[in-house]
């Protein structure tokens, strides 16, 4: 088996005069945490967009597992999809659902699951290992901003996904909400070997759980490689951005191109 799940290659995509993704190339590994960085507006969520198959790139391909969703039937993409899991920007839970209900609602309606005692069981094993143990009956609005981000992503993970689309998982939280979900986005990639593929224009957090960290600018992956790497970049654009965050360790060794 391959070690590369998602081999995105030259990927394009405009929306009339404006290009949004002008060439995007990018291997992500299998069991990893990968973290694309970049400025709000660079095309984060239209590249995320495009590997799920919502929008038809230009020219490119996106191979997952080795099939290209672009060539994709609407029924292979349904396929598809059932492997990745998602993690909206702001959880997108149900508001008329309770939290049990929103994480057994992927179990409903992709996995066709009938038997009451079987989801009950799934979703109250999702609920624990995102720390919301005894939240089921909730409602959304009765959630803290965190808390709603871990009920997303117990829904996310409720089918079992090979791969989870992380999208800007710790904006609106504070710093230490935001390192709560870091250290589950880290949870759950150690602990159920789920790729992870995370948008984020959060420096710091992106230093501390990504395996491999990408820089999104005009349209292209412009730096590539392991936060090491990247904390000696000369690229002005990300090293401007490193150096103001906080929380990120100074390269302390020489730059290299």
């Amino acid at each position: 088996m391959s070690d590369c799940i998602l081999d995105i290659r030259d990927v394009h995509k405009s929306f009339g005069s404006q290009s949004v993704l002008c060439g995007v190339t990018i291997k992500v590994e299998r069991g990893r945490i990968t973290v694309i960085l970049g400025k709000s507006g660079t095309g984060k969520s239209v590249l995320f967009k495009t590997i799920m198959g919502l929008l038809k790139p230009d020219r490119g391909e996106i191979l997952y597992e080795g099939s290209d969703v672009v060539k994709m039937s609407e029924r292979e993409l349904i396929t598809m999809r059932r492997d990745i899991g998602y993690l909206f920007q702001d959880a997108a839970l149900f508001d008329s659902l309770t939290v049990a209900e929103n994480v057994a609602f992927p179990l409903e309606e992709m996995l066709g699951w009938k038997d009451r005692k079987k989801i009950a069981a799934r979703v109250a094993e999702m609920l624990e290992i995102v720390d919301l143990p005894g939240s089921g009956e909730k409602y959304p609005a009765e959630l803290s901003g965190g808390m709603r981000k871990r009920a997303g992503l117990a829904r996310a993970l409720a089918t079992s996904p090979r791969i989870v689309l992380f999208d800007e998982p710790t904006t609106g939280l504070d710093p230490l909400l935001s390192a709560n979900i870091d250290d589950l986005i880290l949870k759950v990639n150690r602990t159920l070997g789920v790729t992870c593929l995370i948008i984020s224009h959060d420096i710091p957090a992106a230093f501390h759980i990504a395996d491999t960290i990408a820089f999104l600018n005009e349209g292209r992956i412009e730096v590539h490689g392991t936060p090491t790497d990247l904390r000696c970049t000369r690229h002005p654009t990300l090293r401007f951005f490193i150096d103001q965050a906080t929380g990120v360790t100074p390269c302390n060794r020489p730059t290299t191109e």
